[in-house]
């Protein structure tokens, strides 16, 4: 069976010096940057040059000689994300990479070459266990059989299914000698001769059993003419025999052969190196995961948490590499607030909670581990679904966990919130927890929890510090909950996305702890100004635009309420927008109303960014009608269509979006409007000659007429700023580029009332 590559994306420069990914550096407009966890090396790379790590589904190196770190993705040449494996061929200088989708990059000289045909098939047991090289041939260990790839050609050889009758079997590993070729499986050990010109058939192979015992991990190692298996014990094959070789190193969950030395990685925490001779060299304790031994340099880099260099032999870490990140990928929830993004994690009881923020292109990380037994908060910092900041004083945090309600001041841990010294209450089928979903405060400094399967959902702090306790008969005892969200006008919204689905809005009549006086709603059903109705299955988002409609993110589209003063009374009617056919102008259909919305954001110019829980991100215009850009993996460097959250830098228009894969930053051309033509600059200035993205003016008020002028005043460009923003791509009317020169930017209210002029420069060859 033969295949050939899919195509080709061009690499920067050759594998020793693979191109640098400054996570993060000022982006240009409408360009990306990623921000991914690099905690946890699952697997330890060596090439001639460079140490590579494999961490969360992500790949950093670091250079053997200068130290120097550098992060891989789709934006610098990546065709994927989610990275399970890679390998390095020494026999031809290559690097093979491997997705958790089968999708597989091959790493030659100056290019990648992209294999694709794994990927598009259907293959049930879809996955790749490790990686093998004999010459130039890579062999592929997968849940189905073995495919091999030359790599020189850089295509799918062969494939080869060597279960019984020709069935599939997963194939833990393959090794070669000078004339076999070994399969490992969780029950036996295929083997046969390279030079069989028919290895696709099943009865090439020759089967032979394994020591009969239990293991956790099982991996194989040809080292100095000998097959070395690594279950509980060693063992060596021995004609048609297995010997135990040794217990003194038992769960070996990695080995490498580099030359004539043997790196065993054990989960008991210990390092082992052999020479040719089966001496052990040294031995290391460590909380490792992977290893590799470098002879050239003696010295000894290990996978933990991050990727620790040792001389071998010695105890002392010579250093510590993990690039700038967050401390977790898939996140439970992400917003911005006062110039901070948060983000969290903990999706479940047992799970170790983390606060991650990010500020001033730098990560704090708060973790579980970290905050000692003040509170108790060794056992209890888990489950971790929100968090927010205190207007009053944005050094001030509470986050809400499914254990209890938790207090930072500066990032460090200073109260703690439960049943016995608050109005919280305690979950009846187990008094240790406190489920708490959402958590908000107010424009009058009222601190709001959601605590759901607890009687009264919400539960409140004033400014005084006294708890209040507030019952609504739809909310008693309501299982989940979501988004607690204040709009402008001073209504309280909450969704709730299973277990009675619906949205919850309550206008409190400015007595917050006074429920007599209240209006309430519960929708679940809606109905639309045509007279039908939609009720959708979840909600999963809310957010409020700048002409105060409520955007909902439901499975079947967005839904819009607007004029919510009037949503309490009967015959209020919710709007879903409809988009016109382009094959047939009298025929429409609803936004995204096959889609599941999940995330809901609104920039500096009311357009809304929409996060899909299977199709990427769409970017809609301010009324919905135009779809300005929709990002998928196919177009952008999202690596997953599922979103999980979006949050924008109103201040700079970043939009940071949230995925299973970690987080990816798109610099958008919207902000919010400033308050007077005070700052306003230009970037680049000045623009050079290698520059080819948008020239940006920067610190507008909304809707700031701008007009660029050369100097003799010829206008080139006007229009209105996405409110503190304005990009122009430095292109004349005739299509030409602008020549080197100094050029103006007026800019105005509409109103007449602010002006400013600022200047940049072109710079040309």
């Amino acid at each position: 069976m033969r295949y050939t590559f899919c195509n080709i994306i061009r690499w920067v420069t050759v594998l020793g010096t693979l191109f640098a990914s400054n996570a993060y550096a000022q982006i240009e407009m409408g360009g990306w940057k990623t921000a991914f966890s690099y905690n946890g090396i699952s697997q330890v790379i060596q090439t001639k040059n460079k140490v590579f790590a494999v961490s969360n589904g992500s790949l950093f190196s670091v250079d053997k000689q200068g130290s120097s770190i550098e992060t891989y993705s789709k934006i610098n040449g990546l065709s994927d994300g989610d990275i399970t494996l890679a390998s390095y061929n020494t026999d031809n200088d290559m690097m093979l990479i491997c997705y958790s989708n089968l999708n597989i990059d091959i790493v030659d000289g100056g290019a990648i070459y992209n294999i694709s045909d794994l990927k598009r098939k259907d293959i049930s047991s879809k996955t790749i266990n490790n990686i093998a090289f004999k010459g130039g041939t890579a062999y592929l260990s997968c849940g189905f059989g073995i495919v091999a790839i030359n790599m020189a050609k850089k295509e799918i050889a062969n494939t080869y299914i060597i279960g019984s009758n020709g069935q599939y079997v997963s194939v833990d590993q393959v090794q070669t000698s000078a004339d076999s070729i070994y399969a490992l499986t969780p029950s036996a050990l295929y083997s046969a001769s390279l030079s069989d010109p028919n290895l696709q058939n099943y009865a090439h192979w020759v089967k032979m059993n394994l020591p009969n015992n239990t293991y956790t991990k099982q991996t194989l190692a040809y080292f100095n003419n000998k097959l070395n298996l690594f279950r509980n014990s060693w063992y060596q094959k021995n004609g048609n025999e297995w010997n135990l070789f040794s217990s003194d190193i038992v769960n070996v969950s990695q080995a490498h052969v580099n030359g004539d030395f043997l790196t065993l990685q054990s989960s008991n925490n210990l390092t082992a190196v052999y020479d040719k001779d089966y001496q052990s060299q040294t031995l290391q304790y460590n909380k490792g995961y992977d290893a590799s031994y470098d002879p050239a340099s003696n010295h000894l880099w290990i996978g933990c948490d991050s990727l620790e260099e040792f001389s071998m032999g010695q105890a002392t870490r010579i250093n510590v590499f993990c690039p700038e990140g967050p401390g977790w990928n898939d996140v439970s929830f992400i917003k911005y607030q006062y110039g901070k993004l948060f983000s969290g994690y903990g999706p479940d009881f047992s799970a170790s909670g983390i606060i991650q923020i990010y500020e001033n292109n730098a990560w704090s990380i708060i973790r579980r581990e970290d905050l000692g037994t003040n509170y108790n908060a060794n056992n209890a910092f888990r489950a971790i679904w929100d968090a927010t900041v205190d207007p009053k004083d944005t050094k001030r945090m509470f986050v809400a966990t499914w254990r209890s309600l938790f207090e930072f001041y500066d990032n460090k841990l200073v109260n703690k919130y439960y049943s016995t010294n608050t109005k919280l209450d305690a979950w009846s089928s187990d008094t240790s927890l406190i489920l708490l979903d959402g958590v908000m405060i107010d424009k009058n400094n009222v601190l709001w929890v959601l605590n759901v399967q607890s009687g009264n959902l919400l539960k409140a702090r004033d400014a005084n510090g006294t708890w209040h306790s507030l019952s609504y008969s739809d909310l008693d005892n309501k299982a989940t909950a979501t988004n607690l969200f204040q709009s402008e006008n001073g209504f309280k919204w909450m969704l709730f996305p299973r277990l009675g689905v619906g949205v919850y809005v309550i206008n409190d009549n400015n007595t917050p702890f006074y429920t007599g006086d209240d209006k309430t709603e519960w929708l679940s059903t809606f109905t639309l100004s045509d007279g039908s109705t939609v009720t959708p299955s979840t909600y999963k988002s809310i957010a409020e635009d700048k002409n105060h409609d409520i955007w909902i993110g439901t499975d079947v589209g967005p839904i819009i309420l607007k004029n919510t003063a009037n949503i309490f009374n009967s015959g209020y009617t919710a709007t879903r927008i409809k988009i016109t056919r382009e094959d047939n102008s009298s025929l429409a259909d609803y936004l995204l109303s096959t889609e599941q919305i999940n995330a809901i954001a609104v920039d500096g110019a009311n357009r809304k960014w929409i996060g899909t829980a299977a199709s990427g991100v769409y970017l809609i215009s301010d009324d919905g009608q135009k779809t300005i850009h929709h990002f998928t993996t196919d177009n952008s460097p999202l690596t997953t269509n599922t979103i999980n959250g979006i949050a924008i830098n109103t201040d700079n228009g970043e939009v940071y979006i949230a995925t299973p894969n970690g987080m990816f930053i798109y610099q958008g051309d919207a902000a919010e409007g400033k308050e007077n033509l005070n700052d306003v600059h230009v970037y680049p200035n000045p623009v050079r000659p290698e520059f080819d993205g948008l020239i940006t003016i920067s610190g507008l008020m909304e809707n700031t007429e701008v007009r660029i002028t050369d100097t003799e005043g010829h206008v080139l460009v006007h229009g209105l700023s996405n409110g503190s923003l304005y990009t122009w791509d430095g292109q004349l009317n005739n299509g030409s580029h602008a020549p080197s020169g100094i050029y103006f930017v007026f800019e105005a209210t509409q109103d007449g009332n602010y002006k400013n002029v600022a200047k940049f420069a072109i710079v040309k060859k």
